[in-house]
């Protein structure tokens, strides 16, 4: 009897203790929650911020457009040589090596040449985007091998100015933001590296040719370097300080110069 007694009695305290515990971790687990919920707030809304960023908005589309329509057709240029009778077999140095070769040397070059004081590193990035799409628009003219050649290696050293994403990012929306910029950058990225490959396959499959595919992918790099040049225009900026300030009552067309300046 006593030892039923005993046993009721443990069970009784840890039943109390059991509760106390979660009186006492409910609170914090909200805590928690909130905590959670008001850095994620935080983390969007810092988000929106950068999206309304012009010359920001302006490199997410420009690397979008890039990643749409750089990267399939260097997989497609073997093909092209054959169909069109320009090579017999497989070359000593494939196209696609000498991409890759180039590429590993635009990123070198690129990356010193973003180092010159004098040289803007967005205009340096809008040139590669123009000299790329210009390359893949060629690639269907081409008459002789030693074109493609020629043109690969152009679109591989082009490609090289994945080395500048993140200096011209540390430009435009400083070091404090770089790795967020930097994430959602590669998101615009990634996102047009996916629906690339689909994308020029279906021009293939619907004109049983290589030649729309090319002219889509080298049309949707030159847009992205326009759009990139046309946004970093100094124009914007220029306009944007000429707007009057509220808080001023300007006398003379004088004083509304002198306080611009």
């Amino acid at each position: 009897m006593i030892k039923d007694l005993l046993i009721t009695v443990d069970a009784k305290d840890v039943a109390v203790t059991e509760k106390k515990k979660s009186f006492i971790a409910g609170p914090a687990i909200v805590r928690m929650i909130k905590r959670k919920h008001q850095a994620y707030s935080k983390y969007m809304n810092s988000t929106v911020d950068l999206l309304h960023d012009r010359n920001f908005m302006a490199l997410c589309i420009a690397i979008f457009l890039f990643s749409l329509g750089a990267f399939p057709p260097v997989l497609f240029m073997e093909d092209v040589a054959l169909s069109q009778g320009l090579i017999d077999g497989v070359s000593i140095i494939p196209l696609v090596s000498i991409v890759s070769i180039m590429s590993g040397v635009g990123k070198l070059v690129l990356g010193i040449l973003a180092d010159v004081t004098w040289i803007n590193s967005v205009l340096l990035y809008t040139f590669t985007l123009l000299g790329s799409g210009t390359a893949l628009l060629v690639i269907p003219i081409s008459k002789t091998y030693i074109d493609l050649q020629v043109l690969s290696a152009a679109v591989g050293f082009f490609s090289g100015n994945w080395s500048l994403t993140s200096y011209i990012t540390t430009n435009i929306v400083g070091l404090d933001k770089l790795t967020q910029a930097h994430g959602i950058l590669m998101f615009f990225g990634g996102f047009g590296i996916m629906v690339g490959p689909p994308v020029v396959g279906w021009f293939f499959d619907w004109t049983q040719s290589y030649e729309l595919a090319f002219y889509f992918s080298g049309g949707s790099v030159l847009l992205g370097g326009v759009t990139l040049f046309l946004c970093a225009l100094p124009c914007w900026d220029k306009k944007k300080a000429d707007i009057d300030r509220s808080d001023i009552q300007y006398t003379s067309n004088c004083d509304k110069i002198a306080s611009v300046a």
